[in-house]
């Protein structure tokens, strides 16, 4: 073999995926990065304790806002507004913990990736962070309030009946929808591995279009209040997620050599 060829050889095994790892060298790698996470998570959730009844306020508003401030919201046990605090300051701590946990996600997988596609984890890490801030502030600013006009005001008015909302039962809704849709924004974050992986590529993603439309329209339906504006808001986004997770897949599927 001749000193050029010598050179090709090693620059094309440089930018091959790692190869050789044993099973119990990635269950350890994962349990690794998972300390990491948990510990930045609970880093940012404790240091964002003192600022969680700002962001308390701001979670109620939609709720005072919806009921023309004529209603409080209510707790019924000494700990509760203790533990509520604790729960928005998790959500705190999640949101600004989450750069840092998709670097770890993005540490766990690399060495499955070829060399030229370990330096986007820059990318990689912004985008993913990006996507799931823009799914929580989606949550909160366009679903929350028709979700409340229409649970708390719409039945209040069909029933005649008055609705007493406990503070730890409202901020566990309003919780789990931010995340909920924070987590549905990650889909090209998903199929980006799903593509890596084999298990998707873009021709299947395309002509699956039709079964994905009903599958986004059945969720929307479940998730928001039964109006059509609702579920065409949430629709959308998530119809234009799914064609961006297309080209993500047509990018990063795995080239024949």
């Amino acid at each position: 073999m001749t000193q050029e060829e010598t050179h090709k050889s090693e620059a094309t095994d440089a930018d091959q995926p790692s190869q050789g790892a044993s099973i119990l060298q990635h269950l350890v790698e994962l349990r690794t990065r998972m300390i990491r996470a948990t510990a930045a998570f609970l880093t940012a959730t404790v240091a964002s304790y003192a600022s969680s009844k700002y962001v308390l306020l701001f979670l109620e508003r939609p709720f005072i806002e919806v009921s023309g401030g004529d209603k409080r919201l209510q707790y019924l046990v000494p700990t509760e507004g203790f533990l509520t605090r604790l729960k928005v300051a998790a959500l705190c701590g999640l949101v600004i913990a989450s750069p840092y946990i998709f670097y770890q996600i993005w540490k766990f997988v690399a060495p499955g990736l070829y060399k030229h596609e370990r330096r986007l984890v820059i990318p990689f890490v912004l985008a993913a962070s990006f996507l799931f801030v823009c799914g929580v502030l989606f949550g909160y600013f366009l679903i929350l309030p028709y979700g409340l006009r229409f649970l708390v005001l719409g039945f209040e008015i069909e029933s005649a009946v008055e609705a007493n909302i406990q503070l730890k039962q409202y901020i566990s809704f309003v919780l789990k929808l931010m995340v909920a849709f924070g987590a549905a924004f990650e889909l090209p974050v998903v199929i980006f591995f799903l593509a890596r992986l084999g298990l998707v590529d873009a021709s299947w993603l395309v002509q699956n279009f039709r079964y994905a439309i009903v599958i986004i329209f059945i969720v929307a339906a479940v998730i928001t209040p039964p109006d059509i504006l609702t579920q065409v808001t949430l629709a959308m986004p998530l119809i234009l997620l799914y064609w961006i997770s297309v080209g993500v897949a047509y990018v990063f599927a795995p080239r024949a050599d």
